[in-house]
């Protein structure tokens, strides 16, 4: 089972128990207090018996399952949907799927401090052997990682509002590309790592769709993937392909994050900070540096 499913597969457990558990055990005992009620005032046991289903087994014994249920999932409940809105982001200072990589984490808003509590290795080190996509110069003074897939909207606008930082030679982005977001994800992903020149491929596909992306986003509308306009999502994917979205996806795991996009940074004293979600102004200039 690869990384992509087992993904898919806490997302559907977690939407399903965070959501429809909770709302099913409210209206449950809702409905329950409302036919006792009823059953009360009106001295009709119609309604009292209307509480009980197949054989004996009452509508509060159906609250009590969901509940139960509710209780032995609330870890999964206190982790992210997996989707790509910053406002899912995980703030948590526990990796989500491995420990692979022991990390502590320092909270500031949306930005964490991130250092190891071992020395089973440098999450820097880990980064820069890992397989990303170079936008920008190499001898740009700062180096950013971002996770990035293909259908993520957020991360388009964040291609376009790092222009000005790319273009001047402050900033080198490195993207890691992941297929988790839709089912198109890892189809597209696939094209881009597998394109003639997988960076200048994706950079052409993200510049085809920042104007309109960057259009929904100023007025609010920006809820939904990327079209395939100018990716094509592979049907099959190659092993080699597959091979490194498994080990990307594995590696965003082991940060503890599942929404898009995740940026990674040192600043001047070589520690290492990590944002989840589309940044905001100010946490732009300090991820991207100085302009100047």
């Amino acid at each position: 089972m690869n990384a992509l499913t087992i993904r898919r597969m806490h997302f559907a457990f977690t939407t399903t128990y965070r959501y429809l558990c909770t709302l099913s055990m409210m209206g449950v005992a809702l409905l329950i207090v409302v036919l006792k009620t009823i059953a009360f005032r009106n001295k009709n046991d119609r309604y009292n018996a209307a509480t009980f289903l197949g054989g004996g087994r009452s509508l509060f014994s159906g609250a009590l399952i969901l509940f139960v249920i509710a209780v032995i999932t609330a870890p999964a409940q206190n982790l992210s949907s997996g989707t790509y809105q910053p406002s899912y982001a995980r703030q948590s200072n526990v990796p989500v799927m491995s420990r692979a990589v022991p990390l502590s984490v320092v909270t500031t808003g949306r930005v964490q401090a991130v250092s190891f509590q071992s020395n089973d290795g440098d999450i820097w080190n880990l980064l820069e052997r890992s397989h990303w996509l170079a936008d920008g110069s190499s001898k740009a003074p700062r180096a950013v990682y971002i996770f990035t897939d293909p259908n993520c909207p957020y991360c388009n606008v964040l291609w376009g509002e790092a222009r000005p930082w790319v273009n001047a030679g402050r900033v080198q982005l490195r993207y890691l590309i992941v297929g988790i977001l839709t089912p198109s994800s890892p189809g597209k992903a696939a094209a881009l790592l597998t394109a003639r020149s997988p960076a200048s491929a994706f950079s052409s596909y993200e510049g085809l769709h920042f104007p309109k992306t960057e259009s929904a986003f100023a007025s609010g509308n920006i809820h939904h993937p990327l079209d395939d306009t100018g990716l094509k999502p592979l049907k099959d994917i190659p092993p080699a392909a597959q091979s490194i979205l498994d080990a990307n996806e594995r590696l965003l795991s082991q940060l503890g994050q599942e929404g898009l996009p995740v940026i990674l940074w040192r600043d001047a004293n070589g520690k290492v900070y990590m944002h989840m979600g589309l940044p905001e102004k100010g946490d732009l200039m300090r991820i991207l540096g100085p302009l100047r």
